[in-house]
């Protein structure tokens, strides 16, 4: 991630840039599009504090680094925080295409267009934090060689049960 910075605030270069790996998957509430995040590793202790404690967001700290030599790009991620499941991913990969701006009712649109991330805030609050980017650039890649090892969290609820612990309460959003 480059450029990550509250609304209004200025960039910092050692708190606005580093790497990150999520998992995520793409909802819609009232009928705004956004993500929701199942997990996010990243390379930076300081920007896991404050999207852990602010946004609520299940961040991890990770040793990652993203490196580009001989026309791929190598990315590596091993999660280092405190009594978190282990992960790690290593993969090599290579843009198969030029850049492009993806096209509204594309899929690449609607993977690259999220204006909001939906995390829980505790005592069954859904919380919706606008984000500001420029318009998606995309280019597809060829994922060469791939290693994941990922032990599940045992206590995590499924997503069923996270959705219908958020849709039952007497609540409005």
């Amino acid at each position: 991630m480059s450029g990550v910075r509250l609304r209004g605030a200025p960039a910092v270069p050692w708190l606005s840039a580093f790497p990150e790996l999520n998992v995520r998957t793409y909802v819609k509430y009232g009928g705004k599009p956004g993500v929701w995040f199942f997990s996010l590793d990243a390379g930076n202790a300081l920007a896991v504090a404050i999207a852990r404690v602010w946004f609520h967001l299940p961040y991890f700290r990770a040793r990652m680094s993203c490196d580009g030599r001989d026309g791929y790009i190598y990315y590596r991620s091993g999660r280092t925080h405190r009594r978190a499941p282990s992960a790690v991913l290593k993969c090599r990969y290579r843009p198969s295409n030029e850049v492009f701006y993806p096209q509204p009712g594309t899929l690449e649109y609607f993977l690259t267009e999220r204006y909001c991330l939906y995390a829980s805030g505790g005592n069954g609050r859904l919380i919706c934090v606008e984000i500001h980017h420029p318009p998606g650039r995309c280019n597809w890649r060829k994922l060469s060689s791939l290693e994941i090892a990922w032990r599940e969290r045992r206590e995590w609820p499924s997503l069923h049960e996270c959705l219908f612990s958020i849709l039952r309460k007497d609540r409005t959003w």
